[in-house]
């Protein structure tokens, strides 16, 4: 992560009005796990960050469109996750 980088990415911390959403399934995209952020936001909001730990997210670009097609909307930092998401 670089300085010039930082600025488009935000905490987990910071997510707590969206994960307070009623009625909303929420799925992580990451490619890296992130299992500190999943069990952060499992604590601080009692929300399930939903992720397939079989799933090669980084590799298996066909596994991760699938995930992707079933989803109603991607929020993402400007990565290829948020440009693979709005290219499906």
């Amino acid at each position: 992560m670089t300085a010039d980088r930082a600025g488009a990415y935000s905490r987990i911390d910071q997510w707590g009005p969206v994960l307070a959403l009623p009625g909303v399934t929420f799925v992580s995209l990451q490619y890296d796990g992130k299992a500190a952020e999943r069990e952060e936001a499992l604590h601080r909001f009692g929300t399930v960050l939903h992720h397939w730990p079989d799933l090669d997210q980084r590799n298996d670009l066909e596994g991760e469109a699938a995930v992707m097609s079933g989803l109603d909307l991607v929020l993402s930092a400007p990565t290829a996750v948020g440009e693979r998401a709005a290219a499906l």
